[in-house]
């Protein structure tokens, strides 16, 4: 019994307590530690990564004038040599015979259009377009029967420009119908019968010669067949007549390309637009009018 109450068990098992104990408080040390570690490096790594994306956002900033100041002078430089190309073909068709072969008139008539033109107020300049240059373009398409897209190519303009401007002069140049189309009075002879002794005294009652054409359109499919008459793709029947000016006095379009001749001119003469006759006078015309 004494030997048991002797033994070292009890001393061995205190100082191993103490010793957990210990260890104990220096791994609680060195968590403290460790978390302090973690948590300045923390820091530092947050002010890093908000160094680096200010540096990021100053530099996309840079970058981002720098290419705009680029752009706005590329296109600038654009702008400028499109200007420069229209002003040049407008100069051209101005001042050389080439209006007559692109435009159908010469440039005197053509700058007394623009002017009649420009005096409806439906076609007006604007900063970067001229009555000159639009009245230009749509005399450009319907002379050469050329494409939107065509004419957009040539004079760097977008489609939906040249559109507009089309339909622009087209109802400035319809305001004009009375001062275009002016029919012959009864009492006045024609200079051209006047003084050709060919036809004077002969024709001197004549007043002008009237005929039929046929021009091709567009419509719906569905309204094609009454189009198409005597050509393979849908037409208007129009009428038209000249005095011996060779000025169109009277046009009456709409009627479909499988209306004859005699129908067009019997609405012609009791239609909304009626072609003068007179019982003294008399105008030429083809036989199948008749």
């Amino acid at each position: 019994m004494e030997d048991i109450f002797n033994c070292e068990f009890p001393l061995n098992l205190s100082f191993k307590f103490g010793v957990d104990n210990q260890e104990n408080m220096l791994t609680l040390e060195n968590q403290q530690h460790i978390l302090t570690v973690l948590r300045e490096d923390w820091k530092r790594r947050q002010k890093l990564c908000t160094i680096t994306l200010i540096c990021y956002i100053v530099h996309m900033l840079y970058l981002l004038r720098f290419m705009s100041t680029r752009v706005d002078k590329s296109i600038s430089h654009k702008l400028v040599g499109r200007e420069q190309i229209r002003a040049t073909l407008m100069q051209q068709l101005r001042e050389t015979h080439r209006c007559r072969d692109i435009l159908r008139m010469g440039p005197d008539a053509f700058l007394q259009l623009c002017e009649k033109l420009r005096a409806t107020h439906q076609v007006r300049d604007t900063k970067h377009v001229t009555v000159e240059e639009q009245v230009a373009r749509f005399l450009y398409i319907i002379a050469h029967n050329v494409k939107t897209r065509t004419v957009s190519f040539f004079y760097h303009r977008s489609g939906e420009t040249v559109s507009r401007h089309f339909h622009a002069v087209l109802r400035a140049i319809i305001l004009l119908e009375d001062e275009f189309l002016r029919q012959p009075s009864a009492s006045i002879v024609s200079p051209a019968i006047l003084h050709n002794h060919r036809f004077y005294p002969y024709f001197k009652d004549c007043i002008g010669a009237i005929d039929g054409t046929h021009f091709r359109v567009k419509v719906p499919i569905a309204d094609q067949p009454k189009f198409r008459g005597r050509k393979d793709w849908p037409t208007q029947n129009v009428l038209a007549a000249c005095d011996f000016d060779m000025k169109f006095t009277y046009v009456l379009t709409g009627w479909e390309g499988t209306a004859s001749d005699s129908k067009v001119l019997k609405n012609a003469l009791s239609g909304m637009i009626i072609l003068n006759f007179h019982e003294e006078n008399f105008t030429l015309g083809m036989l199948d009018l008749c």
